[in-house]
């Protein structure tokens, strides 16, 4: 065998263990709602809702989701999903998202808006089947 057929041969084994040595990595998918109890009239469309005076930071147009690992890395983000208000007297709406192949982890606190993180357990969410339901007012 020559130098450089066997440069090759070791240079291909090399790249070989490299692959195998590199496992796919767990993810998950968290899906949520949300749903806000506006102390006056929410203001929707079809496809948007959003609260008012001290909720009015609370719009589908614009809110995200935002999920963090248990280090403080932020390791999703995810719009939100508008639909029709939840009471006849006009005072909710509900809100979902999905946080895709989120990155396994011990802990998530996820952050809706600028209203708080809430955090949760690995094994909360696998409890939960990776779905949480968040509520912003009263």
């Amino acid at each position: 065998m020559t130098r450089w057929m066997l440069v090759v041969v070791i240079a291909i084994a090399v790249a070989g263990c490299g692959a195998a040595a590199s496992p796919t990595p767990f993810t998950h998918d968290v899906t949520g709602t949300l749903t806000l109890h506006n102390d006056g009239p929410v203001y929707q469309s079809a496809t948007t809702c959003r609260g008012d005076d001290g909720y009015d930071d609370i719009d589908s147009e614009t809110l995200q989701a935002v999920a963090k690992d248990d280090k403080g890395a932020i390791v999703g983000t995810a719009g939100m999903t508008s639909t029709r208000p939840a009471s006849a007297a006009n005072d909710q709406c509900y809100m979902s998202f999905t946080l895709k192949a989120l990155p396994d982890a011990p802990f998530y606190s996820i952050e809706v808006g600028h209203r708080g993180a809430v955090t949760y357990s690995k094994a909360d969410l696998e409890a939960r089947g990776w779905t949480i339901d968040l509520t912003i007012g009263s």
